[in-house]
């Protein structure tokens, strides 16, 4: 329900009945850390933000070869204990990028109406309001070559799991972290897993992959040919730097 002074009213199964005025914009290039309060939405439509959320944007992680990565780390504000958290790596824009729109583009988005979800959510990604509202940090990340992180492309490849067992083990040692790494995601974001296991980090806690072709993946590393022709060239239409 919309006023003429864009509030929304919303009711929730899991929060109470909050009311939003304020949007939240990411910083971008600033980087730094934000408080986005609740009951703020990230777009018209959206739900609100049923708790205060901190973000650390553009947090600077080192691979072992001098590559930097960047991650943008949501997590509750007000946490009295150590949490865990929840690692989503891809291409598409670690606050979304242009295809976190995609959803608005089909009937029905999907079943994914847009007041399920907070806005604040990538690209085949968690929502970081329910998973924070749960005890737990999101962080997004930019794979190598990618956005803002240095680097060449390394896609569904060794080298991009030993960058993730990096970015877990860089995670384990920040000062709110209860050393428990996780990652989930849908897509690529669940492909990267694949590889991110095979490293065996020591503080990856478990793997949430959602319709991560393995069967696919297993042909595309391990048979020459048209398939790996194929899927290159539609994985350099995502990968492309922005200008």
């Amino acid at each position: 329900m919309t006023s003429a002074s864009d509030s929304i009213v919303v009711i929730r199964h899991d929060v109470e009945c909050v009311t939003a005025e304020k949007h939240y914009t990411p910083c971008g290039t600033a980087g730094g850390k934000r408080l986005i309060a609740a009951g703020t939405t990230a777009s018209l439509g959206h739900s609100p933000l049923p708790l205060d959320i901190t973000v650390d944007e553009d947090v600077a992680v080192p691979m072992r070869d001098g590559v930097v990565v960047y991650a943008d780390i949501y997590r509750p504000a007000h946490a009295t204990e150590l949490i865990p958290a929840i690692l989503q790596v891809g291409p598409f824009g670690k606050n979304g990028g242009p295809n976190k729109h995609n959803f608005n583009k089909w009937p029905w988005r999907f079943g994914c109406p847009k007041i399920a979800t907070s806005g604040l959510e990538g690209f085949e990604a968690l929502d970081p309001a329910y998973w924070c509202l749960h005890g737990y940090a999101i962080v997004c990340v930019d794979t190598r070559g990618t956005w803002k992180s240095t680097g060449n492309v390394a896609g569904f490849s060794k080298k991009e799991g030993e960058d993730n067992y990096d970015v877990i083990e860089f995670l384990a040692d920040l000062p709110w972290c209860n050393g428990k790494i996780s990652m989930a995601g849908n897509s690529y974001l669940a492909i990267t897993q694949w590889f991110t296991g095979a490293e065996q980090p020591p503080h990856l806690a478990c793997l949430a992959p959602w319709e991560g072709m393995s069967k696919e993946v297993f042909e595309l590393r391990s048979l020459p040919g048209a398939t790996l022709v194929r899927i290159s060239k539609t994985m350099c239409c995502y990968l492309r730097r922005p200008d």
